[in-house]
């Protein structure tokens, strides 16, 4: 029966703890993660689950409502206002498809919304028939049409929506009348509510009391009007009908109905046609009382009893029976089972009055084997020295100061432990606890090795008799006994040698004659390099090829051996520098069938033989050295630790090796490790050395210090499943941000909340932002790992390990955006991540208006000072203008009077010369004198004209190109006039006038286009010269051409003439261009840009 609450409080308080305490314990470890108020958990009793859209886990218990991100738990309760929730005892969850979480409550429903972080609750109001039935809110339920129906502790509800306002909602309701009535419920309990694949909705009910009848049943709602098809009994079979007292009812994916009932266990009903089949599911299950049902991914049922859980395989779950869950069905904290539920990522998660229980999705499948110090079970201690599992497939572990423990498998997958403890005194029993090492030889003997001698247990040929231990000891006295009583290690070769390692003391091998058993030593000797390395050896390994390799503290030697027994050894040669200490020493764990080994030495150490390593000793050139390449891989490549204690292949050429720090996979092809710790099922992070076996069908065994574990390699998968991430807090100083709630110290509030946040702004003031984060998968809590950013400052992700926060100071203004991914706990990243608007505000001094004013300031200020510079530059520039004025004006005067002057001076001289010469010639007869007057004469002529010229220049009313022009037009005119030569000039436009011209340029224009000319005169014998010019805004364009001889511009291109007019154009910054061909004509082509 159903406990009242305040007796089942009671018992959970007092009974409970001692009933846990005397509960005998399983030898493996638990499968689940137990979940209770030490971790958070507002109360132990759990009665519903949930996940949400986003991915958080909501936990309903007794007291209060609990919001999980797989870290951390945020509690609501109950609150004084009308924001909260309205009673702490949670019954049942739902999320509808608009987002909002309804809780259903022993004392009124809730509908949360999460963007705004509040409740609004619904109470039952006698005098109001629009509102809830009952306050005892048993199931919630929304069908395909997206309506919402609660089933109370007296009748059905159908929510009314009027708008989007809950206080404007009413309800519609269906409770308990006239029985068999298809107006009414057949009882007014209503515990469960599915819609099946006709979207025909079922109704479970019942009501149970001491004295009343037992009513209640199976109720089809076929109309709302209300129709309803009762089904009060099942008929098992022809001769017995059941009464339906239904607790649970759910509908799995193949369109079943599946019916937990209070006293007779499962039903699946289906349909045939317009008929029901049930079927009765009952063998196994450990109690009729069926209060929870689950069918996870797999399509496995999950039933959860008033005394435990149990599964229903997908294979044959309409058949039954129920399986045990090894790990879960013995090991909960708690009998009655109230809520089942998976999530997202595939974990069960599984609720009761004594806690929360979660087991795992994609749980690595490391079978945890331990002792167990209330019951006394498992093995002889938790110090796991060596492994074996001998041919009958018996699993001996050797348990350091205790002894051993042999595990046996049973029918049914149970197992059964016998411990072969050390008792001093006992006869044909173990000598020693100190248990070091084991093996099983050819005969199906145990042989154990201790630190007080070796024991060989021998096993009886009859059915009743006692396994007996023959124990051998160090005689110092009698040849052929042990060299010592430390074993550290024993093996049986391929060939049947058994070979005994005795560390200090040497190498033995085990020969039966008829006398019985003798120990050969192998023993070094210094004058034979080919003998053992030291007499300190520590263990034996057998590599995949059949060689032998023995570890000794300082060094590893390879054992040689032929047909006759003959023995010898060489030894490996480790490279010099190699910095290897002494708890770390090379030891060969490992050869494959390559010829590789692998072996430990500070990290994990790859060996690759040199040729000849195979040769033996006694092969004449063979050196007692082995060569081999050493290759490396430590922390920094990935290897969780450096020290080695195991390594075992699996069928996928992958190593597993155990550390001080896990265990780990590594794949020699990529050279990768993937690591795995106590978090992933192991039973430590530390293992034990040589405590590592590996089965004939390929299970794996590695002991440590606290327990073994057992696994198949292709067992172990790892979750692809990237996580969900959520923002779950924003903290502003210090202080959490509330959903409109400002902060004291800043005013700071959020608009929604944090996991449904896009966007918020920070004042000023708000100069320290924390940011916390988590990822909702559940896998392998701890071991996810974050990444985050802040773009706009940061330029990378930022690493943030396990760490699940951000913190930013004095962020500046400007417009930031947040992003986080995180992997599994698998190393699988969520590369997308979640990302968040932030707006930082400016101080008011750094706001628009204030850069306004500023701007304001500034322009008012430069205006001022622009003002002020501008009238001084307007002063000196009028200053400097008057006094260039001046200067020009008294150039100008210099010039003109230069002009007159020198026109003056000059031409009165020139024109005295010319007279006196004309008189001499009236006078000489003498025809030579004759000759050098007329050329005195004409040198005058081109002395007068080239005066004039340069008077010309002087001149400044001249200073115009226009005046230039005209003077070069008039000079050619002049030229030409009494010639053959026709002279023609053309000006395209007429711009030039007003345009002034430089002197230096004036003069060389006019200085270039007379040689032109002159040598057109004198040269070209052309019967036509012209002259173009066209000035326009680019500049002076001036062609001049003859149709005359032309010449060879190469043979005449050093002339004097030509070479001068080039100089002239390059003084001026002209561009000069002659272009001749014999008998067309040369074109003197001059451009200046920009004319003055």
């Amino acid at each position: 029966m159903v406990l009242p609450g305040y007796i089942h409080a009671f018992l959970l308080s007092t009974v409970l703890p001692f009933w846990l305490m005397l509960q005998p314990q399983q030898a493996h470890a638990q499968a689940f993660e137990f979940i209770g108020p030490e971790q958070g958990l507002s109360q132990i009793s759990v009665r519903c689950f949930l996940q949400d859209e986003l991915g958080f886990m909501w936990i309903g218990t007794e007291d209060g409502l609990n919001r999980y991100d797989g870290y951390e738990f945020r509690v609501f309760r109950s609150k004084a206002d009308s924001l909260g929730l309205c009673f702490n005892w949670i019954n049942s969850l739902m999320q509808d498809r608009h987002g909002m979480i309804w809780v259903g409550t022993a004392n009124g429903l809730s509908v949360y919304n999460p963007r705004l972080d509040r409740f609004f609750s619904f109470y039952h109001q006698p005098d109001d028939s629009a509102s809830l039935s009952h306050n005892d809110i048993y199931e919630l339920y929304e069908d395909a049409q997206g309506q919402i129906w609660v089933g109370t502790g007296r009748g059905l509800n159908l929510l009314l929506r009027n708008g989007q306002q809950p206080a404007h909602w009413k309800f519609k309701r269906f409770t308990a009348g006239q029985s068999g009535h298809q107006a009414y419920l057949p009882a007014n309990s209503v515990k469960g509510i599915a819609e099946d694949e006709r979207n025909q909705l079922w109704i479970a009910t019942h009501t149970h009391t001491q004295h009343g009848p037992k009513l209640g049943g199976l109720t089809q709602l076929l109309d709302t009007a209300p129709i309803f098809r009762h089904i009060l009994e099942i008929s098992a079979s022809p001769a017995q009908a059941d009464t339906l007292q239904i607790e649970t009812l759910f509908r799995s994916k193949d369109q079943k109905m599946w019916v937990g009932t209070i006293d007779k266990g499962l039903y699946c009903m289906e349909y045939q046609g317009d008929s029901l089949l049930f079927r009765h599911i009952y063998e196994g299950l450990p109690h009729p009382f069926v209060r929870a049902l689950l069918e996870d991914r797999r399509g496995n049922i999950w039933v959860g009893t008033y005394n435990g859980v149990r599964l229903l395989k997908a294979a044959r779950r309409e058949q039954g029976p129920f399986s045990h869950l090894p790990g879960i069905t013995d090991a909960l904290p708690f009998g009655q089972i109230d809520a089942l539920y998976e999530d997202r990522s595939g974990n069960i998660w599984i609720g009761g009055p004594g806690g929360c229980v979660k087991v795992p999705a994609g749980k690595k499948a490391f079978q945890h084997y331990r002792h167990d110090a209330i019951s006394g079970q498992g093995l002889a201690n938790n110090d796991v020295i060596d492994l074996l599992q001998d041919s009958r497939g018996d699993i001996w572990v050797a348990n350091y100061d205790a002894g051993l423990t042999r595990i046996m498998a049973l029918p049914g997958g149970q197992e059964r432990y016998e411990h072969y403890l050390y008792r001093p005194g006992q006869v044909g029993g173990l000598q020693s606890g100190a248990v070091i090492c084991l093996t099983e030889d050819r005969f199906g003997h145990i042989w154990v090795g201790t630190f007080h001698g070796l024991h060989r247990l021998r096993f009886p040929s009859g059915p009743t008799g006692q396994p007996v231990f023959e124990h051998f000891l160090h005689q110092p006295a009698q040849p052929g006994s042990l060299l010592s009583n430390y074993v550290t290690d024993l093996h049986e070769d391929r060939q049947g040698t058994l070979w005994v390692i005795n560390g200090p003391g040497g190498i033995q091998e085990v020969v039966r004659d008829k006398k019985g058993i003798v120990f050969r030593p192998y023993l070094h000797q210094g004058s034979d390099p080919f003998s053992p390395l030291s007499n300190w050896p520590l263990s034996v390994y057998e590599d995949e090829r059949g060689r032998m390799w023995v570890n000794f503290r300082r060094g590893v030697s390879r054992m040689y051996r032929d047909s006759s027994g003959r023995t010898a050894f060489r030894h490996l040669l480790q490279p010099q520098g190699m910095q290897v200490p002494q708890r770390a020493s090379l030891a060969i764990r490992y050869g494959d069938t390559a010829g590789v080994l692998w072996a430990g030495g500070n990290g994990l150490v790859k060996i690759s033989l040199p040729p000849g390593a195979d040769r033996p000793p006694w092969e004449p050139g063979v050196e007692p050295v082995i060569r081999p390449v050493f290759q490396y891989y430590t922390e920094a490549e990935g290897l969780p630790n450096h020290t080695i204690y195991g390594i075992l292949p699996d069928g996928q050429g992958r190593l597993w090796i155990s550390t001080n720090h896990g265990l780990s996979c590594f794949d020699p092809r990529s050279e990768t490790f993937r690591n795995y710790d106590q978090r992933d099922g192991l039973q430590s992070n530390e293992f034990s050395a040589n405590a590592y076996f590996r089965s004939v069908q390929g299970e794996m065994l590695f002991g440590g210090i606290n327990g073994f574990n057992r696994f198949h390699p292709d067992s172990i998968q790892d979750f692809l499943r990237p996580p969900a991430l959520a923002i779950t807090r924003i903290r502003v100083l210090n202080e959490e941000a509330v959903v409109g709630q400002p902060l004291a110290k800043t005013g700071f509030v959020l608009a929604q909340a944090p996991p449904y946040l896009q966007q918020f702004t920070l004042s000023p003031r708000d100069y320290l932002l924390e940011i916390h984060f988590a990822a909702l998968d559940f896998v392998g809590n701890g071991k996810q790992q974050y990444a985050y950013m802040l773009e706009g400052l940061d330029t990378d992700w930022i690493p943030s390990g396990s760490r699940r926060f951000a913190t930013y100071t004095n962020l500046g203004p400007g417009s930031y955006t947040f992003r986080v991914k995180a992997s599994n706990a698998d190393g699988v990243w969520n590369e997308q991540g979640i990302s968040m608007a932030i707006t930082v505000k400016p101080p008011w001094w750094r706001t628009g208006w204030a850069f306004l004013l500023y701007a304001g300031l500034l322009a008012g200020g430069v205006y001022v000072l622009v003002r002020m510079r501008t009238q001084a530059v307007r002063r000196e520039m009028h200053t400097r203008a008057r006094i260039a004025r001046a200067k020009l004006e008294e150039r100008e005067r210099v010039r003109a009077r230069s002009s007159r002057d020198f026109h003056d001076e000059t031409g009165n001289k020139i024109t005295k010369i010319s007279l006196y010469t004309g008189l001499l010639k009236q006078q000489l007869s003498t025809q030579q004198h004759l000759l050098f007057l007329d050329k005195i004469e004409a040198h005058l002529k081109e002395l007068a004209g080239g005066m004039r010229d340069f008077i010309w220049v002087l001149d400044p009313k001249q200073d115009e190109l226009q005046a230039v022009l005209h003077r070069i037009r008039d000079f050619g005119q002049s030229l030409f006039e009494h010639s053959q030569t026709s002279f023609y000039f053309e000006q395209q436009q007429q711009q030039a006038q007003q345009v002034p011209i430089d002197l230096n340029i004036k003069r060389h224009l006019l200085m270039i286009f007379k040689e032109g000319m002159n040598n057109a005169l004198k040269y070209a014998h052309a019967s036509e010269v012209r002259l173009k010019v066209r000035v326009s805004d680019e500049g002076l364009l001036m062609e001049l051409t003859d149709d005359g001889l032309g010449f060879d511009l190469k043979q005449h291109r050093a002339g004097h003439g030509i070479t001068n007019m080039e100089h002239r154009a390059r003084e001026i910054g002209a561009r000069l261009q002659l272009e001749s061909v014999p008998g067309v004509g040369t074109r003197l082509r001059l451009e200046l840009q920009n004319h003055p």
